[in-house]
């Protein structure tokens, strides 16, 4: 089975090389995030999953992290927060979307509905 390609965002790219460099799996970090939180039992296991699932969106997705996920992630694997790439790497990296690509996406969008609504009309 082929697998997805990692995302080059900053962030998730410390974060591969982190897992690689300290022989942990995203499993096994989301073990040790989840167990910060007190959780036991069926919670645990649910906190487990919902962690990795987010480091998964982090390293596949290109997701940027919350602060506070950053910081749980930073805590988990024993390393500074100064270690990782800071947010605005991550978010140069993202290439937000503009106002002017927002306004032109819209208008495309409405032009298209006009054209929709238009059509419904004749039919």
């Amino acid at each position: 089975m082929a697998t997805r390609p990692l995302s080059t965002t900053p962030f998730a790219t410390w974060l591969n090389s982190e897992l690689k460099r300290q022989e942990l799996s995203v499993r096994g970090l989301a073990k040790r995030m989840a167990s910060r939180n007190g959780f036991t039992g069926h919670e645990l296991s649910q906190e487990v999953e919902r962690h990795r699932r987010n480091l998964s969106r982090y390293r596949y997705d290109g997701i940027i992290p919350t602060e506070q996920n950053r910081v749980l992630v930073a805590e988990a694997l024993g390393v500074s927060k100064d270690e990782m790439p800071s947010d605005d790497e991550d978010e140069e990296a993202a290439s937000p979307l503009t106002a002017d690509d927002f306004v032109s996406m819209l208008a495309d969008f409405l032009r298209e509905k006009k054209m929709q609504r238009a059509e419904g009309a004749v039919a």
